[in-house]
């Protein structure tokens, strides 16, 4: 599932950034995530934009846990590296890591019917690492030849490495004589798109927002089929969250 990868990789992180801080090396990361040009400026709402202010967040950041470790303060010290994980992982303005979405919530962006399939099951959940949360919801669409799984993921507590990778991340583009494979960016939005014509079995990704991502995957006639359903989701209304649980 989606929320235990992006659990397994929060831990990682957690634990990097430890492993930075005991090397005495945590005072730079900051200015080289963003904060080091005063002469750069870049649009708040841009990827670099919130890439530059996730930089601020983290040097300040960084320089208090350095003065916390100065005074020999360990619960100052813990506050100050929580607030650097916050910045790097997309957290509230105070610091302190963002609140996913309640996933019921998220589960009222599986309607009963998508694009000609019924709703068969449905599930949410939310769950948490180093006080950083994830939610997700997901629900099973068949009839008699298909059966599609969808996915809507709140990834805020990955908000910080999402601008990241929309800032740098590429495109990328794979054939073969029975499917292909592509990344690509369009209107804003990364998509990732997977397709075998042998098994009939394909993937559709988008992520919403630099924060949610919606993935429909499973059996279908075409791959038309995957497209087709998750567009007929509310995507805006969707999007019209992505701030929720940051202020």
């Amino acid at each position: 599932m989606i929320v235990t990868i992006l659990l397994s990789w929060i831990v990682a992180l957690v634990i990097g950034a430890i492993t930075v801080t005991a090397g005495g090396g945590l005072a730079g990361a900051g200015a080289a995530m963003g904060g080091g040009s005063a002469d750069v400026a870049f649009d708040k709402d841009s990827r670099l934009g919130q890439l530059a202010a996730m930089g601020e967040r983290m040097e300040a950041a960084a320089k208090a846990h350095e003065e916390a470790a100065k005074s020999g303060d360990q619960e100052a010290q813990a506050e100050a590296l929580g607030a650097m994980m916050g910045a790097m992982m997309g957290g509230s303005q105070d610091g302190k890591p963002a609140a996913s979405l309640a996933p019921d919530q998220l589960k009222a962006f599986l309607p009963g019917t998508l694009a000609g399939l019924d709703r068969v099951s449905v599930s949410s959940n939310r769950q948490s690492a180093m006080g950083m949360q994830v939610s997700e919801a997901s629900a099973t669409y068949a009839d008699d030849e298909q059966r599609v799984d969808v996915e809507v993921t709140d990834m805020v507590a990955l908000g910080g490495m999402m601008a990241m990778a929309g800032a740098f991340g590429g495109e990328s583009e794979s054939e073969t004589e029975t499917g292909f494979e592509r990344t690509y960016v369009r209107d804003g939005q990364r998509i990732h798109e997977r397709w075998d014509a042998t098994s009939s079995r394909g993937e559709y990704s988008v992520l919403v927002g630099d924060r949610f991502q919606v993935e429909a995957s499973g059996r279908v006639d075409d791959f038309g089929q995957l497209k087709r359903m998750v567009g007929s989701m509310d995507l805006d209304g969707l999007a019209r969250l992505k701030d929720a649980g940051t202020d």
